[in-house]
């Protein structure tokens, strides 16, 4: 489980990695492998140190479906993927 901080709501709720999408807006264009290793590894030791930013994802009748976008912290997400 992840723990994932709502910055709108103040809130921090646990969320299964396999709910977490990298937001479609927020993606990296260059550079977005670079030093990943590295910081699965601090993970890895250290634990995830702040937590990642998210909103729901809403499907097309306005309903949530159960997936989480997360808007800040994609690297750590990336990391967090490669070490599970």
């Amino acid at each position: 489980m992840t723990r994932i901080t709502n910055a709108s709501a103040s809130t921090t709720v646990h969320v299964k990695l396999n709910r977490l999408h990298p937001a479609p807006e927020n993606v990296r264009r260059t550079g977005a492998e670079e030093g990943l290793d590295e910081l699965a590894a601090s993970i890895r030791a250290h634990g995830l140190l702040q937590n990642l930013n998210v909103r729901r994802e809403v499907g097309p009748r306005g309903g949530w479906t159960g997936r989480y976008f997360v808007v800040a912290g994609g690297r750590r997400l990336a990391a967090l993927q490669r070490l599970a």
